[in-house]
């Protein structure tokens, strides 16, 4: 959370909105009061993310959306015990993993919303985008990112081949 944090502070004031989801949502959860169980959440995150959830307020910034239901599991393994969660304080003994289905289903509704998405460091622009400056292609080619097969919100709309994907 704290290397991502200058991100989030750019992304308040450029874009219309911001989701955030994985172990980067709990020092926000932290922030508000709720529990967050055995989950990822570096104790330096919390006064950031309690900054960026004030500044989220300003009507001239972007929406911020946090997940409103999660996965969890008894530990972070392939073979770990899963559930779902309608809710987000992550009871003692449970860590949270992801973003829930209800989540994922929001999130997915927002992104094909959008003209541009940026996510986990890359970015794309779908074909409803209006009109917007070209990337300049990198030195050096990466593949393609994946969605997580768990993932509704990621997978919910991938741009056709003729979408700009990154290659840095």
């Amino acid at each position: 959370m704290t290397d991502k944090i200058g991100v989030l502070d750019a992304f308040l004031d450029r874009a219309d909105v911001v989701l955030v989801g994985g172990a980067m949502c709990f020092p926000f959860f932290k922030a508000q009061g709720h529990g967050v169980g055995d989950s990822l959440c570096e104790a330096d995150g919390v006064a950031p993310a309690k900054r960026v959830l004030h500044e989220a307020q300003d009507a001239t910034k972007a929406r911020l959306l946090l997940p409103t239901d999660l996965v969890l599991g008894d530990r972070f393994a392939a073979d770990a015990q899963r559930r779902e969660l309608d809710g987000v304080d992550v009871p003692d003994g449970w860590m949270g993993l992801d973003v829930g289905p209800r989540t994922a289903a929001a999130y997915a509704a927002e992104i094909a919303k959008a003209g541009s998405v940026f996510w986990n460091g890359r970015w794309a622009r779908s074909s409803s985008s209006r009109s917007r400056p070209a990337r300049a292609p990198s030195p050096r080619p990466s593949p393609r990112p994946t969605p997580p097969p768990w993932s509704a919100a990621a997978t919910a709309r991938r741009p056709s081949r003729s979408s700009a994907w990154p290659t840095a």
